[in-house]
């Protein structure tokens, strides 16, 4: 393949995607007796330890920040809620234009289709933060970082009063689907080892972009990474909107009298390019942060035996998801950390002395020698877990370079870039 070129195409890719009118999240078919039960939960209502008032009371035709009108309701998690909204200040504007019979510059035009990411009440200003900070980073740089684009940013950020709470809300250009909803459609499976390639490619110049800044992102999953819309970007998100009007969401009077919603899902038969998203849990390189991050299958060895870590975390998370896109397999599993260690040691090897010595919780898994104290494993080559025939001696370099134990050993996003297997 080709060495992949970034450029500014790439918020506008020239794809030929069948729209898709996309289906509510929740197929829940109820007559209007029951509509208003509070016994039926409607996305955040299924979280634990849900509390109403910790979210924005936000419904269809809601104005937030006397600019945007929520339209559709997008998704939904423990720290925010997301709508398709509309910009209406952007439609007076060019309406304006319009009866003045100014002709509107082709660069100067956008879509007036926004995304609206409201926070819970008590979320942290994390995500703010960090898009403050690479703010900072873009003003004092000469040139543009070519990865500033395969992350998703924020282009508004403001806050959002109601009954005593306050909400950190943040404004987007809208995308597509992410991965995990992509992939989870018959369809569009296998994934294909081009298709692979081309993602990996884009994730690594956002991770480079993000690690050349000092931010760990910490979360990079399926998930976590949504698509470009098609050219006839507006086209696709009528249809949507127009699917929502005709066979609206399920909602009904939920605790507290707020309104509960269920988000609809966006749908693409095609591969759009890939952006890295949601930066609520970065971490930054000064903080030398302690905790424990990532998901189970993506957690990287230092994580959970206890070392110092810093944005290399982020390049074994690369490489688990990579394999998983390739493969539709977790690489080492989701059990438990005992159970990770363990998948590690049978497919990457026996972590190296030197590494443990610098890892706190190491003695709960091996002795003072760096042997394994939970029985015997029996170590598999990676490439004897796959069908003979589908082997590529690169990818497996490729990935070998992205899943070494010691981190100073692990190549950065940079050197990936770099490897044959991409080419």
């Amino acid at each position: 393949m080709a060495p992949m070129k970034i450029s500014a195409r790439i918020a506008n890719p020239s794809l030929h995607v069948p729209l898709s009118l996309g289906i509510p999240r929740q197929s829940l078919h109820v007559s209007s007796r029951t509509r208003n039960s509070k016994y039926i939960h409607v996305d955040e209502e299924s979280l634990s330890g849900y509390n109403p008032q910790r979210y924005c009371p936000i419904k269809p035709g809601s104005t937030l920040a006397q600019s945007y009108t929520a339209l559709v309701k997008l998704g939904y998690g423990r720290a925010s809620t997301t709508w398709l909204c509309k910009d209406i200040k952007y439609v007076r504007f060019y309406r304006s234009l319009a009866n003045l019979h100014q002709p509107t510059h082709p660069s100067k035009s956008r879509s007036a289709y926004k995304v609206l990411n409201v926070g819970a009440a008590d979320a942290t200003h994390r995500e703010r933060t960090t898009f403050e900070k690479i703010g900072r980073a873009a003003t004092d740089s000469p040139a543009e970082h070519r990865g500033s684009i395969c992350v998703r940013q924020a282009e508004r950020m403001f806050d959002v009063a109601s009954k005593g709470q306050t909400y950190n809300c943040f404004v987007f250009e809208p995308l597509g689907p992410n991965l995990l909803e992509f992939t989870n459609r018959p369809s569009n499976r296998p994934f294909g080892s081009q298709n692979v390639r081309v993602t990996a490619t884009y994730l690594l110049h956002a991770m480079d972009f993000l690690h050349t800044n000092g931010i760990a992102h910490t979360a990079i999953k399926l998930d976590n990474i949504q698509i470009t819309l098609p050219d006839e970007q507006d086209s696709y998100l009528d249809a949507f909107r127009a699917a929502e009007r005709s066979s609206p969401s399920f909602s009904k009077l939920g605790q507290g009298d707020i309104s509960a919603i269920a988000s609809r899902e966006m749908e693409q038969d095609e591969l759009g390019y890939p952006i890295l998203c949601d930066l609520g849990s970065a971490v930054f390189d000064e903080e030398r942060y302690p905790g424990v991050v990532q998901a189970l299958p993506y957690r990287a060895p230092e994580v959970i035996l206890g070392a110092a870590w810093d944005h290399k975390i982020d390049v074994w998370n690369f490489g688990v998801l990579i394999w998983e896109l390739l493969f539709t397999e977790q690489l080492f599993g989701d059990s438990d950390e005992r159970g990770l260690i363990e998948a590690m040691i049978r497919y990457v090897g026996i972590p190296p002395k030197s590494f443990l010595k610098l890892c706190r919780q190491s003695g709960t898994f091996f002795d003072g020698n760096g042997n394994w104290t939970h029985g015997t494993i029996d170590t598999v080559r990676l490439e004897d877990r796959i069908e003979q025939g589908t082997s590529n001696a690169d990818f497996f370099d490729f990935l070998r370079c992205a899943l070494q134990w010691d981190p100073r050993e692990r190549s950065s996003a940079a050197q990936l870039l770099d490897h044959s297997w991409l080419k």
